[in-house]
């Protein structure tokens, strides 16, 4: 049975990694998905790989730290399906390093996609789903939002502002009918995190999967996670499976932080 049929879904970032992930598992579902990237072909060739395989999709190539590409959006989602029953706000980027190493553009640049953008898709959604009074949010967070990492200054303060952003977000809505949850991985597998793997490839002199195969052993389940793990817990949040449920967040760490529960461990952007 689909846990999605008829609904309406925005995703960001759905041109690659977890955010193509999502489009592909919510289509499955029966969603219709709005897939929205800052690169146009590669939400083109997301939506054509869903509508290929008898979903429901459409592409927009927009820039969510952009007020004006946010509301046009939303304005295709209802033109397009008539609702916004979903939003999935996964578009983000990782700067990292210590405060002294960083510039105040990198930190600005990373508060404005992995917050402001959020932020101002979210707010574009509002309307529809005040009108229908229902609704699901969905914030792609971190366990860099739960906890601080070493070296990742500007990542984990805005993780940490997005958890907040979800817990606000769903005290001031809840009377709409809006939930706003937030999943928050470790170590996934997606092109972002591969930059990580050749740096200590590199470092080591070993090669890419001997790098991936050492990350990986920090995890009790014995593996990195994979877009499909984000997209499963997004699909939990978005279904009517979490219907009570609202500014929660969902550690997806692959039983890490079991080991350090006070000290999560920095193995790069998570």
């Amino acid at each position: 049975m689909s846990r999605l049929p008829g609904r309406t879904a925005i995703v960001t970032g759905a041109g690659a990694g977890n955010g193509r992930a999502i489009a592909q598992l919510f289509a499955r579902e029966g969603a219709q998905v709005v897939c929205a990237d800052l690169d146009g072909g590669r939400a083109a060739a997301v939506a054509a790989a869903i509508e290929a395989a008898g979903g429901t999709a459409v592409p927009v190539t927009m820039d969510h730290t952009r007020d004006t590409d946010c509301t046009d959006t939303a304005e295709t989602a209802m033109s397009r399906f008539g609702a916004v029953d979903i939003l999935v706000n996964n578009a983000g980027v990782a700067v990292t390093g210590a405060v002294a190493a960083v510039s105040e553009e990198d930190f600005l640049r990373q508060l404005r996609i992995n917050v402001l953008g959020p932020f101002l898709m979210t707010r574009a959604v509002l309307p529809a789903m005040i009108s229908q009074h229902s609704g699901a949010v969905v914030m792609i967070a971190s366990v860099a939002g739960l906890a601080p990492r070493p070296a990742q200054a500007p990542y984990v303060t805005s993780k940490h502002a997005l958890v907040g952003l979800t817990k606000s977000l769903a005290l001031d809505y809840a009377r709409h009918g809006i939930r706003v949850n937030a999943v928050c991985p470790d170590f996934v597998r997606t092109e972002m995190s591969e930059g990580y793997l050749r740096y200590r490839a590199g470092k080591s002199g070993r090669g890419l999967e001997a790098a991936a195969a050492e990350v990986a052993a920090d995890f009790p389940l014995g593996r990195l996670g994979a877009p499909d793990d984000v997209a499963a817990a997004a699909l939990h949040f978005a279904s009517a499976e979490s219907a009570w449920v609202t500014g929660e967040t969902y550690l997806l760490d692959g039983g890490r932080s079991l080991l350090e529960p006070r000290r999560p461990r920095g193995a790069g952007p998570g």
